[in-house]
């Protein structure tokens, strides 16, 4: 199965509220076999109707919970200037294998699994953002 059939089928899982057709998904008969009380909790949160996926967001505060209480934290006592974009950090180069560990391990403390870390470098925004410039005044003057 490829990734993005299993994602798929997960989502499924956790935010098919019909109680009545959820016993007819093969996927959802397994995960609620193997995983009896997570399954009664993702059923349970189905039924809140004020909101459309409502484990998900459950899963999102975990998430956003751990990586700001906990790795956040640990860069902050460190000293390290950082910003948080959604589940990002933007960081100093110089600083990001310090900030991988630290993430890491605070947050493999509380867990005890290692969270997924990934490096992008960033581009000069200002090349890219005088074209936009230039091209907006092209086109006021040209429309004069």
């Amino acid at each position: 199965m490829t990734r993005e059939k299993v994602k798929d089928q997960f989502q499924l899982y956790i935010n098919f509220s019909d109680k009545n057709r959820r016993v007819n998904v093969e996927l959802i008969k397994h995960m609620e076999r193997k995983f009896k009380d997570v399954s009664k909790l993702i059923q349970f949160m189905s039924n809140v109707n004020h909101l459309k996926s409502p484990f998900s967001y459950l899963i999102q505060r975990c998430e956003s919970y751990l990586f700001l209480r906990h790795g956040c934290l640990e860069l902050s006592k460190n000293n390290i200037p950082y910003i948080t974009i959604h589940d990002s950090v933007l960081c100093q180069k110089e600083k990001m294998y310090e900030v991988q560990y630290l993430l890491t391990d605070s947050i493999s403390k509380q867990t005890g699994l290692t969270p997924g870390i990934k490096f992008k470098e960033l581009e000069d925004p200002f090349p890219s953002l005088d074209e936009a410039a230039a091209k907006i005044v092209e086109s006021i003057n040209s429309n004069k």
